[in-house]
């Protein structure tokens, strides 16, 4: 799934206040999930002020920002199966072996929970 970038959401009038709209990831889905906040009342602010509360509101999510992340659902130990079924298949047998001990052993009692977005400091291999 890449990441879709530069949203600006959009703003509506309706039954009398300004509400806004726009779009998050959710993990394992490819489509976008609709959120609506309600920004404020059309007395109090105009079309633009609305906007602008908007685009604060969808920058304090993050959505934006350029580290953002879309989460994903895929540990680490389904990526390494899947790994061992496609690259190391085509390896001699001694070496799927070694692979196989190398990451039985050392790699999936450690982080085989561990979600695949995980941030690097999660991978320390301290503690």
């Amino acid at each position: 799934m890449s990441r879709r970038t530069g949203q600006d959401g959009y703003v509506e009038r309706r039954n009398g206040i300004w509400r806004g709209r726009y779009l998050v990831d959710v993990p394992g889905q490819f489509e976008r999930v609709k959120r609506a906040v309600v920004l404020g009342s059309v007395k109090q602010m105009s079309k633009s002020a609305a906007r602008l509360k908007l685009k604060e509101v969808i920058a304090e999510t993050g959505i934006n920002s350029p580290s953002y992340r879309i989460p994903s659902t895929d540990t680490f130990a389904r990526q390494v199966e899947q790994w061992m079924g496609t690259t190391v298949a085509k390896c001699k047998v001694s070496t799927q072996k070694l692979r196989r001990y190398h990451t039985d052993v050392y790699l999936l009692p450690k982080w085989a929970s561990l979600r695949s977005n995980a941030s690097p400091q999660k991978w320390s291999t301290s503690g």
